[in-house]
């Protein structure tokens, strides 16, 4: 089965052509046209297609995921996290190395009136950590650096052990499903 959103992800096929000529432009020009055009446009394919292949088998598992954790939760709230230092680390502390490994491939977290749990995998998603709402001391609205840029994050502030964790989760996609508390508030027009 196809993910719901995946065809979207087809524009990377646009990355072929854009990649490939004006390499074999600027291969051409130098000591490529002693190759030919047919051996050098095969040599730039030969990069840029297997690269093309890896990011949307990316995206084919993550759009996955996303579907399989919108059949469990429903009416839940579903926030597809980037996964980065700044959530790895948050996710040592509060689950241990397997909660920070499992996030490492990706992740989707799944709000709904008992608290926040993480999945990781594809199609066949597992939960990783589950957190209930008692266990959460704030819960907010920030920005986080990752690598080479600034992103939005939602922090949950957790309590365990006698101490209080940040655990920024980088937001990378979210879908609130039908149903969930947030639609409902949006339709009868209030916040």
């Amino acid at each position: 089965m196809i993910p719901s959103r995946w065809p979207r992800a087809l524009w990377w096929l646009l990355l072929i052509p854009l990649f490939a000529l004006p390499v074999t432009g600027l291969e051409m020009l130098g000591r490529g046209g002693e190759l030919g055009l047919g051996i050098t446009t095969l040599i730039a394919l030969a990069v840029v297609v297997p690269v093309v292949a890896v990011l949307l088998c990316l995206r084919w598992r993550a759009d996955a995921r996303s579907d399989a954790v919108k059949a469990l939760w429903p009416h839940g709230y579903i926030v597809e996290g980037l996964a980065c230092d700044p959530t790895t680390a948050g996710l040592f502390a509060v689950g241990g190395r397997e909660a920070a490994d499992r996030a490492k491939g990706g992740y989707a977290v799944a709000f709904d009136a008992e608290g926040a749990r993480f999945y990781a995998g594809g199609r066949r998603t597992v939960e990783f950590l589950r957190i209930r709402w008692s266990q959460v001391a704030d819960l907010a609205a920030t920005t986080v650096t990752v690598p080479g840029r600034q992103a939005s994050a939602l922090t949950l502030s957790i309590l365990h052990d006698g101490t209080s964790t940040t655990l920024p989760l980088v937001i990378k996609a979210t879908q609130a499903s039908r149903g969930s508390a947030t639609t409902r508030r949006s339709r009868c027009g209030t916040t």
